[in-house]
């Protein structure tokens, strides 16, 4: 168990860290239990400055080094709340581990990091339950390297060599283990925490070949996208994490045999050289890039790649994660992340009576793409402030589409879509009818962001792509079947 194992008898909902003007650094959200449509990050930094009061959250948070560290709980039974000395308690040992593992506290190294920041809180945390914070028990799953020189603390304790010699034990290209079970089972366990989504989904497949399916390999490129947006509808913070999932299905003669996958463009690292580049390459800079063991990475010496990455892999059996990438806005260079929605809102007091939405929402999506499965919530007074609550919703042309839903329960309007095209626009209007003279007073109690969910198949928010996929030796070529699919994880605009 170790002498850090914190035994609190406790749990929280999320944890995130900001910086002192309220972007989002690290964000992870452990049960689930918080509405969708509220950004408890926004609301977090609003109280501190008091701009709003009352939310119906409870805050434990630490500022350290011009950063704010915040568990949340809801309105949890309390014999299941963790206590403030332990919550404080508990984020002073996450905040060693940060140091420990990735260096000096700053938002700059963080971000640098977020690959191992991640995994330090997956593995600490369990469902809002702490699990452990021994340094030495987190080495053996954490394989990610740092990309900062570690904090003067790991010089004086010692564990600078054991660093030291534990990075140079790891391969460069190695993924990382999501659990601490996982890392003693080796690779098989591993792969098995991942699941391909080609099972779960009937649509926008692609078959790259033209023989049978008996003996086939599936890879899919799945990419989920976080979004925040301002209410006049520019973006204000956009990341994605993405993965190629591999599943092989090959017969068993097949199975060990070489294939290579191109991909377009050239996935790398900003201020980090893992592929040989030339000086005029088409790249993709991320903050992030982590390939499976099997995977076979041109050499820094080799000839420089210009247009796109030939990767060599032997697919064990089974499904495995290829590559692992996290990009966002803040690299260099130009956006990574193309953000497929944009959503303009306003709120207006119309009369001593009543409050106005305006919800406008335009996909971005090129006219061949579309969006399934699109819910767009809204945010809306709390009933005991408002009487009535009306809808209406139109395009250009005055058509009314989609479905639109109000809960008196969540206190919010839910605007549903089958399907979602490129280039379409649509608006939808609230009226939130309430007691003669308190309209002025209404905005305050709207708390939350409008949120988006959906899932857009072939089409990628990075524009990775996998020009082909082929065996390196063989006659019996499998049947490879290849797709793309981008999902909102985290898709909001704030209210104007």
């Amino acid at each position: 168990m170790g002498p850090n194992f914190l035994c609190t008898g406790g749990m929280f909902s999320q944890l995130f860290l900001l910086n002192q003007r309220g972007d989002v650094i690290l964000f992870k959200d452990y049960r689930g239990d918080v509405p969708s449509n509220i950004d408890t990050a926004e609301v977090f930094f609003s109280e501190i400055n008091r701009r709003i009061k009352g939310a119906a959250f409870h805050y434990v948070y630490v500022l350290k080094e011009g950063i704010y560290t915040v568990l949340l709980w809801t309105q949890i039974a309390e014999e299941e709340r963790m206590t403030p000395f332990s919550s404080i308690q508990l984020i002073n040992k996450l905040l060693l581990l940060l140091e420990n593992f990735c260096g000096t506290l700053s938002e700059e190294n963080l971000r640098k990091n977020f690959s191992m920041a991640y995994q330090i809180l997956d593995e600490t945390i369990d469902y809002g339950y702490p699990q452990t914070t021994e340094t030495n028990s987190l080495m053996d799953v954490i394989l990610d390297k740092n990309a900062h020189p570690p904090s003067s603390d790991l010089k004086s304790s010692g564990l600078l060599s054991a660093l030291t010699a534990w990075g140079s034990n790891s391969e460069s290209h190695s993924v990382p283990t999501h659990s601490a079970t996982s890392a003693s089972q080796g690779q098989e366990s591993y792969t098995s925490l991942f699941k391909s989504f080609v099972g779960s989904y009937t649509g926008g497949l692609y078959n790259a070949t033209n023989t049978t399916e008996e003996g086939s390999i599936y890879v899919d490129i799945v990419e989920k996208i976080n979004v925040i947006l301002r209410a006049d509808g520019e973006p204000f913070h956009s990341s994605v994490t993405g993965s190629i999932e591999v599943k092989n299905k090959m017969r068993a003669e097949e199975k060990n045999r070489d294939m290579v996958v191109i991909l377009r463009p050239i996935p790398t690292v900003a201020h980090k050289k893992i592929v040989p580049l030339a000086t005029d390459s088409k790249t993709l800079l991320m903050d992030d890039v982590i390939f499976h063991r099997c995977a076979l990475i041109p050499s820094v010496n080799s000839r420089p790649l210009k247009e796109e990455l030939p990767l060599d892999f032997k697919p064990p059996a089974g499904p495995f994660t290829l590559l692992h990438y996290r990009a966002s806005q803040s690299v260099e260079g130009d956006r990574p992340v193309a953000v497929p929605f944009i959503i303009k809102n306003e709120i207006t007091v119309m009369s001593e009576n009543r409050v106005d939405i305006s919800i406008k929402i335009e996909c971005l999506l090129p006219t061949d793409k579309q969006a399934h499965s699109v819910k767009i919530q809204v945010p809306v007074p709390k009933s005991h402030h408002i009487n009535s609550v009306s809808c209406q919703t139109m395009d250009r042309e005055g058509t009314t589409l989609g479905t639109v839903q109000y809960s008196q329960e969540t206190n919010q309007v839910t605007w549903n879509f089958p399907k979602f095209y490129g280039g379409m626009k649509q608006h939808l209007r609230i009226k939130c009818f309430t007691s003669v003279g308190q309209s002025k007073n209404i905005r305050s109690q709207i708390v939350g962001s409008v949120s988006v969910h959906f899932e857009i198949p072939m089409w990628t928010s990075t524009g990775l792509r996998i020009k082909s996929l082929n065996t390196i030796h063989g006659h019996n070529e499998p049947t490879r079947w290849i797709r793309y699919i981008t999902q909102s994880d985290s898709y909001q605009a704030r209210l104007g």
